[in-house]
């Protein structure tokens, strides 16, 4: 998508509009490929929610979707012994990227993601507040929680998750850093840009858990297992366009939200706006 010549320095970020104009909107718009690669429109969500773009033009998240793309076609090849010899689409770049570069970065995205779900799950009341105010319903008359009950139950569910792994004799570093300052400046008030994004897609997540539990014993058997049960991979939404599609879906409604929260409402210049597209890879 190009933008319209000005006199004004183009921006670094070719699908981030700053102004409002013809077919424009305000903020920073990722457009979501509906073409090319199956398992791209999955790890460009990921890749956005890790590290998002700012209006600086920082975009980390672009080399953040090569290394998750490549971790996903290790992923295929180690379970698919015969993918290789098959035809595929496929980003000729995501296969260049040295697999040992692919797992060096995976967990610093993998933290991210962590601490993007631990956000979405502090922001739920809030969105839940703002989404009665926007249909006009009368407040709750439960009283809306501070940010720092929020933070302290969320690092709780974190201990008592700890709790359980030890018991069963595993060992699995903390998510969250300790503390309710922390959580807040180093993961909370960092989240605000996707925080939408973020509880899409832990929304996915929990029904799919949900669902996993009522799966036959034979199938769960194949499947990671965590203190809440089954678990499900980010990795799966690189599986499912139809998943991923979903996920922005779903993450524009609660955008709508956003200005209404009555609590951490987030600078509009910074929100991630994730549009469903037609180019693949972009």
């Amino acid at each position: 998508m190009e933008s319209k010549k000005s006199s004004r320095q183009r921006s670094p970020l070719p699908r981030s509009k700053r102004t409002t104009g013809a077919g424009q909107e305000d903020g920073l718009v990722v457009e979501i490929p509906a073409g090319g690669p199956g398992y791209l429109a999955g790890a460009r969500i990921l890749a956005v929610l890790a590290d998002p773009p700012s209006p600086d033009g920082g975009q980390t998240w672009r080399e953040n979707e090569k290394v998750i793309c490549r971790a996903w076609l290790s992923v295929l090849q180690q379970h698919d012994p015969g993918w290789e010899d098959r035809p595929q689409v496929v980003v000729p770049a995501h296969l260049l990227l040295p697999l040992k570069t692919s797992e060096r970065r995976w967990p610093a995205i993998m933290k991210r993601h962590h601490d993007r779900m631990g956000a979405a799950h502090v922001m739920v009341p809030f969105l839940a507040e703002a989404e009665r105010q926007l249909q006009g319903a009368p407040a709750s008359r439960r009283r809306v929680p501070s940010v720092d009950a929020r933070i302290a139950a969320t690092l709780e569910q974190e201990e008592e998750r700890q709790r359980v792994l030890t018991a069963q004799a595993i060992e699995e570093s903390p998510r969250f850093p300790p503390g309710i300052d922390n959580f807040d400046n180093r993961i909370l008030r960092r989240s605000l840009p996707v925080i939408h994004i973020a509880v899409a897609v832990a929304t996915f997540i929990d029904q799919s858990q949900k669902n996993a539990r009522l799966l036959p014993d034979d199938i769960r058997a194949g499947l990671a297992e965590d203190v809440g049960g089954p678990q499900f991979s980010f990795l799966h939404f690189l599986a499912s366009p139809e998943l991923a599609r979903a996920v922005v879906e779903r993450a524009a409604r609660i955008e709508g939200l956003l200005p209404y929260l009555p609590k951490l409402r987030p600078d509009p210049a910074t929100v991630v706006k994730l549009r469903l597209g037609s180019s693949s890879a972009s």
